[in-house]
């Protein structure tokens, strides 16, 4: 027969660790991906993705604080089960095997190409007919998920495919320079760069593609770890 004492002082002892636990802020990993997550001169972090993250916790009223890991290193920390969560990251199968994620909180506009200027369209673009040409060279940023419909794409595409493992400012570069034709970018970060490293908006071609579907949706992503109590009152704080 159980004994009444020692289940009530198993019950506190748990209530207890769960309010501790409560109570430890939240490491709150970001990347550098302006304009989506932009590190401001006191440490906070600010964009599109971020702030509505930051918003939600303040809301839910729990408590955080913010840690520059790279997308690696974030990766290896959710594995982990460290009491960590990360900002602005797309939900894939592989990824909830994993981590829990919040309601979206926010989405990308549709991917564009951002051509070199020499690198013309006749007529109506057509992505498959690109992807199927051997003499067009697509750049592709390694460890990032582009979406099942480019990823679909990328996978059986007779252009030649070059990875690299820079930033999206020297792709933009990378791509000025003519070391690659095109590449596969949200309109809004494209124009980021665009404008920071001062280029004009023509020495690059735009292409937007009829049939791209809406850009992917950002979540964030938390460790095993994180109680589903937490991720509930995130969800109810999320607009």
């Amino acid at each position: 027969m159980p004994n009444p004492a020692l289940t009530s002082l198993t019950t506190s002892l748990l209530l207890g660790a769960t309010l501790a636990a409560a109570q430890t802020p939240i490491v709150l990993q970001h990347d550098k991906r302006p304009p989506f997550l932009k590190t401001e001169a006191d440490g906070s972090v600010s964009g599109t993705a971020a702030t509505p993250v930051a918003q939600a916790f303040q809301k839910a009223g729990i408590p955080y604080v913010w840690k520059y890991e790279s997308a690696a290193r974030q990766v290896a920390q959710m594995q982990s089960g460290a009491r960590v969560c990360s900002v602005g990251w797309y939900k894939t199968p592989e990824r909830e095997r994993y981590a829990k994620f919040s309601k979206p909180i926010s989405q990308d506009t549709p991917m564009i190409a951002l051509a070199n200027s020499s690198f013309q369209v006749q007529g109506k673009a057509d992505l498959d007919q690109i992807l199927s040409n051997p003499k067009v060279t697509v750049l592709v940023k390694t460890s990032i998920v582009y979406g099942p419909y480019l990823e679909n794409r990328f996978a059986r595409m007779k252009a030649r495919r070059i990875a690299t493992y820079e930033e999206f400012g020297g792709m933009i570069r990378l791509i000025h320079l003519g070391r690659a034709q095109i590449t596969f970018i949200p309109i809004e970060e494209a124009e980021y760069y665009i404008d920071k490293m001062g280029y004009a908006r023509n020495d690059f071609n735009v292409i937007r593609f009829a049939d791209m579907p809406p850009g992917e949706k950002r979540y964030i992503m938390c460790s095993k770890s994180i109680e589903n109590e937490v991720m509930e009152r995130l969800d109810a704080a999320i607009k």
